[in-house]
């Protein structure tokens, strides 16, 4: 079955079922519960937090260890983190360092892994790197701990899910933002189906406050950046980012300006070849420019001004296709072909295949795709692309935090 069809299969109808299922928050309260969180990659992070948060304000004692890209951005003080939340720092440090050094520095016996929590939050990684890190975190956690893990996009948990101990998995539910993701879920790991829950994605929840304040937030980002060009956002990944930037090179003009934001594991190689496709961009004169954190402190608060938004598979699509940018671009270039079939077993991001977003593999398609989006006249494809986005922001109600709230609550 293909992508198209999973989503025409459950379409709304099951979804706002599985919703229901998860009505009544009310007054929750957790006061006195102790919760752990894992948190490996940046998008992961971002979709914990926000639970995170509402954990607290329910009275919960909340504790976080970073593992992988998170801990390096926490090292790098590049992370918001909740003034309430306690960050284990001595395990921040102590699971990227070596056996020796880590024993020397957390001792078994003091260490507040092996304290008691009433449930174990994870909010996995796709690097290597993360996913070694908070595997190993799990895997010491005492006694038989309830194990809640928050999926920020589809396949980020299967890494995770296939690591962690048999016994571990057992105890082990999923939030996750869509039907297909539930599916895959199922397909590449052993967990069972009842354990998947599709709540939507927590770190989305923020479209309903951008969706509100468009207008504003769109003026107040061009005026800074541009008067009356186009705006490319450019989203890197982990290896391709060049080959986004030579695409966009060809359909640059002299007013439109680019704002790029590099992919947090972003490998050196793919930097370097980065840096030398900005350059001729440059040099051809393209512009690149920023907005100032005050205006635009999260990369999806620039989608307003954007006009394009470009990237192979990230969550900066999602977010444009949540808000109804019909210049959503996934490149599927040689990289992030081979990328999203290494870390997602697929060859086209769902959304493509759904028929919300453009697909662009060279630099022909991507004259003719943004030639098709910018005239004024709505042609059919732009139009089916249209009603599609509009299918997949219908899910997001702002109260995906709440269900997975709900879901914690259940298992403490």
């Amino acid at each position: 079955m293909t992508t198209k069809n999973i989503f025409q299969l459950v379409g709304k109808i099951k979804f706002i079922k599985n919703i229901t299922a998860f009505a009544g928050l009310g007054g929750i309260s957790l006061s006195g519960k102790r919760l752990l969180c894992v948190a490996g990659d940046l998008g992961g992070w971002h979709a914990a937090a926000v639970v995170l948060a509402k954990l607290a304000d329910g009275g919960a004692d909340v504790s976080v260890v970073f593992t992988g890209p998170s801990r390096r951005a926490f090292g790098e003080k590049s992370l918001e983190i909740d003034s309430r939340f306690v960050v284990r720092e001595k395990e921040v440090n102590a699971v990227g360092a070596i056996p020796a050094v880590a024993k020397a520095m957390v001792g078994r016996h003091e260490s507040p892994l092996h304290e008691r929590y009433d449930v174990l939050i994870v909010a996995p990684s796709q690097s290597k790197d993360g996913n070694v890190e908070t595997v190993k975190i799990v895997n010491e956690v005492k006694d038989n701990v309830p194990v809640c893990v928050i999926e920020d996009m589809w396949g980020s948990a299967v890494p995770f899910l296939n690591k962690i101990k048999p016994n571990i998995l057992k105890r082990t539910s999923v939030c996750t933002i869509d039907q297909f993701a539930k599916k895959m879920l199922v397909e590449e790991t052993k967990i069972k189906a009842k354990k998947v829950f599709v709540t939507g994605g927590p770190q989305f929840d923020r479209v309903l406050e951008l969706r509100k304040n468009w207008d504003e937030q769109r003026k107040m980002i061009r005026k800074n950046v541009v008067k009356s060009g186009y705006v490319y956002l450019v989203a890197g990944g982990v290896n391709g980012t060049d080959e986004i930037l030579d695409l966009v090179r060809p359909v640059l003009r002299a007013q439109d300006v680019v704002i790029f934001r590099q992919h947090s594991r972003s490998t050196v190689k793919d930097r370097k070849r980065s840096e030398k496709a900005i350059e001729k961009i440059k040099q051809m004169g393209g512009k690149f420019l920023d907005v100032d954190k005050k205006i635009a402190p999260y990369t999806e608060s620039i989608l307003p001004g954007a006009d394009f938004v470009l990237s192979g598979f990230s969550t900066t699509n999602r977010y444009a296709i949540m808000l109804g940018i019909v210049g959503t671009i996934y490149v599927g270039t040689k990289s992030f072909q081979k990328d999203l079939w290494t870390e997602k077993k697929l060859k086209l991001p769902p959304e493509v295949e759904f028929g919300a977003g453009w697909y662009v593999r060279n630099a022909k398609e991507m004259k003719k795709v943004i030639e098709e989006i910018s005239v004024v006249t709505t042609g059919k494809r732009k139009q089916n692309i249209i009603k599609k986005q509009q299918k997949i922001a219908q899910f997001c109600d702002g109260k995906a935090a709440e269900r997975v709230v709900e879901a914690i609550h259940r298992l403490s």
